[in-house]
């Protein structure tokens, strides 16, 4: 799932309205309405030696509830606690599925199914300003479930903390800047998922390898939003080392280094009278 971070933001589900708490300030509509339209060039898996354009045209809703969040700064979350320095949600994340026979690699081997993850998330705010910046920690555990919408089945765990800072108007107005740094660790389940060779796949090219848990990168990810009116435009890459995977003895490692771009765009239609939460 590493690799697949980037295009978090894309994966927008929507929810009715939960909560709001009326102690805070409102600043943002309650939800807002619109269509979404996203295009990356990203790696089949983790350390994949080829990758391939995915396009998504979506319905776009962002939700500004106190406990339910739905936007451009985290993707789809519940947030439990919300105070000054420190936030605690429960984040939602997935990627692509891969057709192995499309994939070198993996030619021959079962496809890699839809991921979907889940889990808490504590998030420390080092500095915290809305209207200009902020540079926050987040460590998330998430368990991971694949599905080929005929059965679901549980992967494995990720650990990935990170550190990311928002710059907001960065250089000229409405042009805001995120960088993210973050080390993934996985569970034994999750190498399997990628990098598992069952003796019946084995080729001379292709030893059979059990997954090792452990390291799996370092991501550097740099995105740029540019607000006009009522419309986003995000560009964005992201560049993971996987040099000092736990994994690098596996035949399907087939690169040290995965590069993803990102191209998106956003139209809010319709926004709420009612207000939300910043």
């Amino acid at each position: 799932m590493a690799q697949n971070k980037v295009i978090a933001p894309f994966l927008i589900i929507l929810f009715l309205h939960l909560s709001a708490l009326a102690s805070e300030v409102p600043s943002l509509p309650l939800y807002e309405l619109g269509m979404f339209l996203g295009t990356a060039l990203i790696p089949d898996y983790p350390a994949a030696g080829q990758s391939r354009n995915r396009t998504i045209p979506l319905p776009l809703v962002r939700y500004n509830g106190d406990l339910l969040r739905a936007d451009d700064e985290g993707g789809t979350r519940f947030r439990f606690i919300n105070v000054e320095k420190f936030d605690l949600d429960l984040s939602i994340s997935g990627s692509f599925p891969t057709d192995t026979g499309n994939n070198e690699a993996r030619a021959g081997m079962p496809n890699l199914d839809w991921t979907a993850e889940i889990g808490p998330r504590i998030i420390y705010y080092i500095y915290r300003n809305p209207t200009d910046s902020q540079l926050r920690i987040g460590i998330p555990v998430r368990t991971n479930f694949a599905t080929n919408f005929v059965k679901w089945y549980g992967v494995g765990y990720v650990f990935a903390p990170i550190v990311q800072y928002d710059k907001y108007n960065f250089l000229t107005e409405n042009l805001d800047l995120f960088i993210h740094y973050t080390a993934h660790f996985i569970t034994e389940g999750v190498a399997d998922f990628f990098y598992r060779v069952d003796p019946q796949f084995e080729t001379v090219q292709r030893p059979a390898y059990k997954g090792q848990p452990g390291f799996l990168s370092h991501e550097y990810s740099l995105a740029f939003k540019y607000r006009f009116n009522n419309k986003n435009l995000i560009v964005g890459t992201q560049y993971s080392d996987f040099s000092q995977s736990a994994n690098t003895g596996s035949s399907l490692h087939r690169s040290n280094v995965n590069w993803s771009y990102v191209l998106a765009f956003n139209w809010v239609l319709h926004e709420s009278a009612a207000r939300g939460i910043k």
